[in-house]
């Protein structure tokens, strides 16, 4: 049965409660705090510049002359080459700039968005997978993790990408439980499908879905098998798909950049460079550090209590809670133990705040299993709200002067006689 029908009034007041704490969490002062990183600015140019060709094409299509082609008028404006090109992101930014036109606002504004959706997702399958009080108790700690709320309130990509994975995850879970129309199925497919346009660093999560469908489906007859798995892989390829054609039309039409290389490119280059991988702990350590100091020692326990309640309940857990419980701790494992030299970027580990909530969720609900009582519960829900603030309130007023910054910069090349040109030429 779906978590969202037939909820009792405690349990809508709870739930909205923990929405709101999510949503003042990632919103707050949201369009003060300005662009940290590199990407964060290259992300909202390369948006700007589909926004300007949206403008130039309209204006040419409305009978206005823009008086100059369209490479001069990108020019102008400041336009970048895509090269770092994240489309399932970049296409949710020039969203973005369409409601609340060109700003910070427009990327930061719906990282905040979809973070905020992605602890009601986590509540609906926590939900369907160990109870409501383990679904609420999921939000709960992702709605004030740390290391969520800090990619919540950034212009990365992966508070978007982790929403629509975990809209994959919940539609395909609803479908494995129900039984319902394949429709959902390929819905899964296809936002699956699209968490990985926006960053490269998702790209197990297709194959991994596909793989535990194969093992949960295993029951059915083999044609039934085969058929849901092609519809949901089809699903998958949608998203990749349409973005790639239009790319390769425009290079055999000769529009497209020199050396621009589609989505799809560029992640099999990255793909090429794992003949400089080699075996080293760094990753594995940094996680189990960024775990320990971001989430905090209640978090932590937390995950403790979940192996201990998994571990005691093997016989009564299903094995579609146990793939699912799994299904998001593989991805850590091969950005744990492999290495190209580089220092490791939590950004890999993004992902991983999903499994964190989902399973520390369900280990402090079995402290209601071991002793039922509502206040317990309460306690144990008031111990995470305090713990999580001392973790969170550091990371809200964290603004950034680069506007200041830039303001600086452009008024010394004033008074130098500097001049600001933009490449390609």
């Amino acid at each position: 049965m779906s978590p969202f029908k037939t909820l009792s009034r405690s349990t809508i007041a709870t739930l909205t409660a923990i929405l709101l704490l999510a949503a003042g969490l990632r919103f707050y002062e949201i369009d003060q705090r300005g662009l940290f990183a590199y990407d964060e600015g290259w992300f909202l140019l390369e948006a700007k510049t589909l926004y300007d060709t949206i403008d130039y094409t309209w204006q040419k299509a409305t009978g206005q002359d823009p008086g100059v082609p369209l490479r001069d008028y990108l020019k102008e404006r400041g336009t970048v080459p895509v090269t770092t090109f994240k489309p399932g992101h970049t296409v949710l930014i020039l969203v973005g700039y369409l409601i609340v036109g060109v700003s910070d606002l427009a990327s930061l504004g719906v990282s905040a968005l979809t973070g905020t959706l992605t602890v009601l997702l986590v509540y609906g399958f926590s939900s369907r997978a160990f109870g409501r009080k383990a679904g609420l108790l999921a939000a709960l700690v992702l709605a004030i993790s740390p290391f969520h709320i800090g990619y919540s309130r950034a212009g990365y990509a992966q508070a978007n990408g982790l929403f629509f994975i975990s809209l994959g995850l919940y539609l395909w879970y609803a479908h494995i439980q129900d039984g319902s129309s394949r429709w959902r199925l390929l819905l899964a497919g296809i936002a699956t499908g699209y968490g990985f346009t926006c960053h490269f660093n998702l790209f197990l999560m297709p194959p991994l879905f596909l793989f535990f469908h194969l093992l949960c489906s295993w029951s059915s007859t083999l044609m039934d098998r085969a058929r849901s798995t092609a519809l949901f892989g089809v699903g998958m390829a949608l998203p990749p798909t349409l973005f790639e054609l239009p790319a390769h039309i425009l290079r055999f039409a000769g529009l497209l950049p020199e050396g621009q290389w589609t989505y799809v490119e560029q992640f099999l280059y990255r793909g090429s460079l794992a003949g400089n991988l080699r075996f080293s702990l760094d990753g594995a350590h940094a996680l189990l550090d960024k775990l320990v100091y971001s989430e905090g020692v209640v978090v932590c326990a937390a995950l403790l209590l979940a192996a201990i309640g998994i571990a005691a309940n093997y016989r009564s857990i299903s094995r579609e809670q146990v793939i699912v419980s799994l299904l998001f701790i593989a991805p850590a494992l091969p950005w744990s133990i492999p290495s190209i030299g580089l220092p490791p970027l939590y950004r890999t580990f993004a992902v991983l705040s999903l499994p964190v909530a989902i399973l520390a969720g369900y280990g402090l609900s079995q402290v209601a299993v071991w002793v039922p009582n509502r206040r317990v519960v309460a306690a144990v829900a008031a111990i995470l709200l305090v713990t999580g603030w001392f973790q969170v309130r550091e990371l809200l007023p964290v603004r950034s002067s680069y506007r200041k910054a830039t303001d600086v910069w452009l008024e010394y090349m004033e008074q130098n006689s500097g001049k600001l040109s933009f490449l390609p030429n």
